[in-house]
């Protein structure tokens, strides 16, 4: 028995409380309700009738084809079930069971519905009902398909139901089922339902059993609170809370709405600046000593909190992570030896903030105590991907694993709102990986498939495989031994990850009701070019989430990086051309309309592969980056100390000196001096007065050449192993490089037509294309738009086969090769594609220079940052602004006005000749143009 509970990961719940749960495994640890259930049972003088008749299944009418002869009691499906019978072979109690199947992907809702009497009704309206019912389950499609459940109307039309399922997709032993409902005074219509597939789409078979439909006893409820003794244990009380407080509706704060593509406030659209942070104060500031080292910078000497973060120009915060410990007592297992000290500084911890807005993200979960109190569960719980990422330690496809991150999800988003934490944005997964080919999962790709291809014929046919019926692919466990299948699956991967979001989404809205509240999650940074990530469609996550978040920002420094940075690490060490084209991926899916957040902000310089310390111009220099490539807010990676490792200077050099995550603490005094943290407040001053201008979507000037990136690719990079990224990259940051404005674009901005301005498409790789992206590139080349791909690009069709030979002109290079780059840029020169800003100077540039150019009409904004330049160096900005005028030029930084010469205006041609600039290395060149009104 001890075992079995631990199985079910309920390690310590004994008794009754053990009987509950066995009753309904979703109803975790109700003692006070079960001696409740307890007293009502023992009063009761006699069992309560049952209104479901013939709810054994010990006959059968052959005449009707029924359970039983009453033949109007039954409601059955528009599309017959494959299998509705009496069963000898499985049964809970007496000889025999009911029999349901459904092997349809129809839309219709495979249930067999019995029908409440009129008399039979009159007696159970304004009483609360129970129907439970034993159910051994074969298969479903889905956690949520196979059940019972109550089903009616009222006298207005309104609907009522109640439901209970088995809560997965495999098979199970028999088990008991209840769904419980209080019947209106004026219902009409009451239908039991047993469910065998209740979703459109889906399938499933079961067993059902002992159905009972019963009033339930009423309950003396002063006498029951009478009755009921107080929780036994502080842990009990804990628990208690956590189960049953209500949704958050209200709260005092304000949040942001969201128009254009960013947040707004009080009609003007802002920007979130803050640090990420850790939930906690008491090691690094700790009570009576916070400063032992007499630094005497604020931020050394006071805890986070409101009124610090104001002084530091942030307005907002990044906290993680939401705790824990509540989600692991919802998930009924026991509570850490320290739990009540923890609950104390969470509880003192959110009123610092005193309603500042906090974006809460849900990394780091229970998984440690669940697998100390069942290792065998957890190991059952792990992904089946080799590549599942720490902060996702378990399958969500899976009942108890989408049980673990709906206790963590609920337990940490009631947490944090209890404290009064001001929450607008909920980011539910922290660099994810998804691909996930457990059986749960390979079953609804098999009922998916078969819904698409009608017959297993077709399926083989296109897959080249030679399987049975899809039950055989069901069944399938290393799907990436069938290539031409892969694709197929990996899309389906992309479905299902966004499903999840969805369905995680579900969870805490049940918490946080509250308006003005979003949902992220944060990728990783390999996630969007590497074949761990290419189980994520970033298209389906945009559609499903409010707010899109990444990680990473501008390496400053020269000499190599990092390159074997370990996972933990590759944030704050990869190169500033991918964190750029992680920008701008982001900008391309988020398509102008959802905010783009820098969830965890690297802004660490490294020379010759030492952490050196960060520039305050570092600081500002990386913000000003992220505004000008689409990004709603930023929040820096981490407002901590990690003072245990470190009480001098030189301890603290030694400790980060060697990069890693530990280099990129913000109250390290080696990797950012006290005076370097000015930083956010100065870049706070510099956007203020712009923020109207700068921030609404979009922001840039529109493309004038677009660079393809290819989903069917890099899903196929598990099977066909190239160097994806480096071609990406290498031609994406030549473009970038040479000051041409682009757009990231896919195979449907390719199948819509690309806009009239955009003169060249290019195409680092796409060595696996649709036939119709390979026809649309036709289309553009026939336009007289210029192409340069990959000397494999678009030959092949999603599965490998030859795609028919195009007439398009297509000027194909080695992408794999750094000797493609000086001939795709000649053919971007000769396509006419527009270029708003150049920056010529003596020598040739030592690295990457990033112009990017706001046109908001009669205000013009420019941000020049040379990445490469290791000294400050004088040359030509080149300003094409595409229309005639005068103009007066200033540092908008500044304010400072920056003369022609002796006049004070600049002309059109003026501009295109070249404005006299010194660069600094690494440092933002920050523009504004404004035209002349002046007669």
């Amino acid at each position: 028995m001890e075992e079995m509970k631990k199985r079910k990961g309920i390690e310590g719940i004994k008794g009754i409380e053990g009987i509950l749960y066995r009753l309904n495994p979703f109803d975790r640890y109700h003692p006070l309700l079960a001696m409740v259930l307890l007293a009502a049972t023992a009063a009761a003088a006699e069992p309560p009738r049952n209104f479901f008749e013939g709810g054994a299944f010990e006959s059968w009418d052959e005449a009707s084809g029924m359970p039983t002869a009453t033949k109007w009691r039954w409601s059955l499906p528009k599309e017959p079930f494959a299998a509705m019978e009496r069963s000898t072979e499985e049964k809970h109690g007496g000889a025999s069971s009911l029999h349901l199947k459904d092997g349809s992907t129809a839309r219709e809702n495979q249930t067999l519905g019995h029908v409440v009497g009129k008399d039979e009704l009159k007696k159970l309206c304004g009483k609360r009902v129970e129907v439970t019912a034993w159910v051994k389950q074969v298969v479903a499609s889905d956690p949520k398909v196979v059940g019972i459940g109550l089903w009616g109307r009222t006298e207005g039309g309104a609907k009522i139901s109640a439901h209970d399922w088995t809560g997965t997709t495999l098979p199970t032993d028999w088990r008991q089922l209840r769904a419980t409902m209080l019947v209106p005074e004026d219902a009409t219509l009451l239908i039991v339902q047993l469910c065998c597939a209740n979703g459109w789409g889906d399938t499933g078979e079961a067993f059902f059993d002992d159905v009972v439909l019963s009033i339930l006893p009423e309950r003396d409820e002063t006498a029951a609170a009478a009755a009921a003794p107080a929780p036994a244990t502080p842990e009990e009380a804990f628990r208690g809370f956590f189960e049953n407080q209500p949704a958050v509706v209200t709260d005092p704060w304000t949040r942001p709405t969201i128009e254009r593509g960013c947040f707004w406030e009080d009609g003007r659209p802002v920007f979130f600046l803050g640090p990420w942070i850790y939930p906690r104060t008491h090691i690094d500031w700790k009570e009576g000593n916070p400063d032992p080292q007499g630094i005497g910078h604020p931020a050394y000497v006071e805890a986070p909190g409101r009124a610090i973060f104001q002084s530091m120009g942030f307005n907002a915060s990044q906290l993680s992570a939401a705790w824990s410990v509540p989600g692991q007592a919802l998930y009924g297992l026991g509570l850490p030896d320290d739990w009540q000290k923890a609950d104390e500084r969470i509880g003192a911890f959110f009123p610092r903030f005193e309603g500042q807005p906090m974006v809460v993200d849900f990394a780091f979960g229970f998984a440690d105590a669940l697998r100390k109190a069942d290792p065998v569960l957890a190991r059952e719980l792990e992904q089946q991907n080799g590549s599942w990422h720490q902060f996702l330690p378990f399958c969500p496809e899976e009942s108890p694993g989408l049980r673990y991150y709906e206790a963590y999800l609920k337990g940490g988003a009631r947490s944090t709102l209890r404290g009064g934490a001001n929450v607008f944005v909920w980011e539910l997964f922290n660099e994810p990986v998804y691909k996930c080919m457990c059986r749960g999962n390979a079953a609804r790709f098999a009922a998916r498939m078969e819904k698409r291809y009608g017959t297993i014929e077709r399926a083989n046919a296109a897959w080249q495989t030679a399987f049975e019926d899809f039950a055989v692919v069901a069944r399938q466990t290393e799907f990436q031994q069938f290539p031409r299948l892969w694709p197929d699956y990996m899309k389906f991967m992309g479905e299902r990850y966004a499903e999840v979001l969805e369905t995680c989404k579900g969870f805490v809205r049940e918490v946080d009701a509250r308006p003005n509240v979003y949902f992220a999650e944060q990728s990783s940074t390999f996630t969007l070019t590497d074949a761990r990530g290419a189980g994520m469609d970033y298209r389906l996550v945009a559609r499903a989430l409010d707010v899109l978040a990444y990680e990473g920002g501008v390496r400053f420094g020269h000499g190599a990086a990092k390159a074997d940075a370990a996972e933990a690490e590759a944030a704050a060490f990869k190169s500033t051309v991918e964190h750029l084209f992680n920008l701008d991926f982001y900008r391309a899916v988020a398509r102008g309309a959802k905010p783009i957040v820098n969830d965890e902000h690297y802004c660490t310089r490294v020379e010759d592969g030492k952490r050196v310390p960060s520039r305050k111009e570092d600081i500002v220099t990386s913000l000003w980056t992220e505004v000008f490539h689409g990004s709603a807010g930023s929040f820096t990676y981490s407002w901590d100390k990690r003072s245990w490792e470190w009480k001098t200077l030189d301890e603290a050099r030694r400790v980060v000196e060697t990069p890693s995550y530990k280099s990129a603490s913000l109250l390290n005094p080696w990797n950012y001096p006290p005076e370097a943290l000015d930083g956010f407040a100065q870049f706070r001053d510099e956007l203020e007065p712009l923020r109207d201008a700068v921030l609404p979507m979009p922001r840039t000037t529109p493309a004038s050449v677009a660079v393809f990136f290819s989903y069917p690719t890099l899903r196929m990079l598990d099977v066909d192993k190239f160097d994806f990224r480096a071609r990406l990259l290498r031609w994406y940051g030549a473009v970038l490089g040479a000051h041409y404005p682009l757009r990231i674009v896919f195979e449907e901005d390719l199948l819509a037509g690309l806009p009239d301005g955009v003169k060249a498409l290019v195409v680092p790789v796409a060595r696996y294309a649709t036939p119709e992206s390979a026809s649309a590139v036709g289309r553009f080349a026939a336009r007289g738009g210029t192409v340069v791909a990959d000397a494999d690009a678009f030959l092949r069709d999603e599965r490998g086969d030859p795609l028919p030979e195009s007439s398009a002109e297509i000027l194909r290079l080695d992408a794999g090769s750094p000797d493609s780059v000086p001939a795709l840029l000649d053919a971007l020169a000769a396509s006419g594609a527009r270029r708003d800003a150049v920056l010529e100077r003596d020598g040739e540039p030592g690295g990457l220079c990033d112009i990017q150019v706001i046109d908001r009409g009669d205000t013009l904004f420019l941000l020049l940052v040379d990445m490469g330049a290791r000294e400050p160096q004088a040359g030509l900005l080149q300003w094409n602004v595409g229309r005639e005028g005068r103009y007066r030029l200033s540092d908008a930084a500044t304010g400072r006005a920056i003369p022609n010469g002796d006049a004070a205006t600049w002309t059109a041609a003026d501009l295109a000749r070249g404005i006299p600039v010194t660069v600094n290395p690494q440092e933002r060149l920050l523009l504004r143009l404004d035209a002349d009104k002046q007669p």
